[in-house]
């Protein structure tokens, strides 16, 4: 179990302003008004599953096709759910493709989170989606959902010519807790060797468990995800390792903002984040330091966003712009 925690008081600030549409729609907390605890994250788990779009709703007047497989596990581990979006427009030559990373703060969500945006993609770009069922914490943590990405990397990679995919231009992309499974998968690939994504798009990234940026203190009681529901994840995600010098650069990438050096030789990269988001300034740090090891990258700060602001009001002007902008970048980089 995850232990209730209180934390000593910081240097509350207040956070910039909402974006004036997105104000109004400024939630009542993480879960049941108030932020998330320890307690919460099973009825949290349930109200996730209870939201799941249908295969109707993802099929965009029949230029989506939804399926499900299970990628075997390695070592032991147990087999990973897959959620795949398959377009249905002809395309000349193995498709481009990208594999999902959900958000959730670790503790929560499966591959049908964020699959409304997935199936955009797919419809508009022609690509393969793959949205990976990775194992929640508390009750797996650290590596084993950065295990469950790797493995079902290293599958996409091996079977790319039977799925019709190319794996010179399969990406990654996270949102928030996603965001730092993809980055902690694209720097362990290039430690090891290994063939991993040939970009990555990290929206809203959760990167570092230190919360030691001013925008860290921004959100304390605010009606979004806040610093208290942020330590409830990473406690449930790292245990006892949080907060200490022993926490891995794959478990919180953000931390390699220290040393840019340790991001050399990754691929394109693409950031983006509400500049009234507690991660703010956390992306902006790792999204500099990549810039610095000379990574091609691409660094949004949208005003006035909330996080998780573009997935939860796509509809709103400021979603629709940042929404518009990364799926603009994720064309070029498949070279449509």
């Amino acid at each position: 179990m995850v232990q209730e925690r209180h934390e000593p008081e910081g240097p509350v600030r207040a956070h910039p302003p909402y974006d004036p549409e997105l104000a109004g729609l400024v939630g009542d907390g993480a879960v049941d008004g108030h932020p998330l605890r320890p307690r919460d994250i099973p009825r949290l788990r349930a109200a996730t599953t209870s939201w799941h779009p249908s295969f109707d709703e993802l099929r965009r007047d029949g230029a989506v096709w939804p399926e499900t497989r299970i990628v075997p596990g390695r070592d032991g581990a147990p087999p990973i759910p897959l959620l795949i979006l398959w377009p249905t427009t002809p395309y000349a030559g193995p498709r481009p493709a990208i594999l999902a990373c959900h958000g959730g703060g670790m503790v929560t969500g499966d591959a049908y989170s964020g699959a409304p945006g997935l199936a955009d993609w797919v419809a508009e770009l022609g690509i393969v989606a793959f949205s990976a069922d990775y194992r929640l914490s508390p009750e797996h943590r650290f590596p084993a959902a950065l295990e469950d990405v790797m493995t079902v990397l290293a599958w996409l990679h091996a079977s790319a010519g039977e799925l019709g995919i190319d794996p010179w231009r399969l990406g990654l992309f996270g949102i928030s807790a996603g965001g730092c499974l993809a980055a902690g998968a694209t720097m362990r690939a290039r430690d090891e060797g290994l063939p991993g994504p040939s970009f990555q798009i990290l929206q809203d990234p959760m990167l570092d468990d230190r919360q030691h940026r001013p925008s860290s203190f921004e959100h304390i009681g605010t009606g979004v995800w806040d610093r208290h529901s942020s330590t409830t994840a990473w406690h449930a995600y790292l245990g006892s390792a949080v907060a200490s010098g022993s926490v891995s650069r794959y478990a919180a990438p953000g931390r390699t903002a220290d040393d840019p050096e340790l991001l050399a030789g990754l691929p394109p990269t693409y950031l983006d984040v509400g500049s009234a988001d507690l991660f703010r300034d956390d992306v902006v740090a790792f999204g500099s330091a990549l810039l610095q090891a000379g990574v091609p990258t691409e660094l949004h700060v949208w005003p006035g966003g909330w996080h998780g602001f573009a997935e939860m009001a796509p509809q709103s002007r400021l979603g629709r712009a940042a929404n518009a902008t990364r799926t603009r970048y994720l064309a070029r980089l498949i070279g449509r």
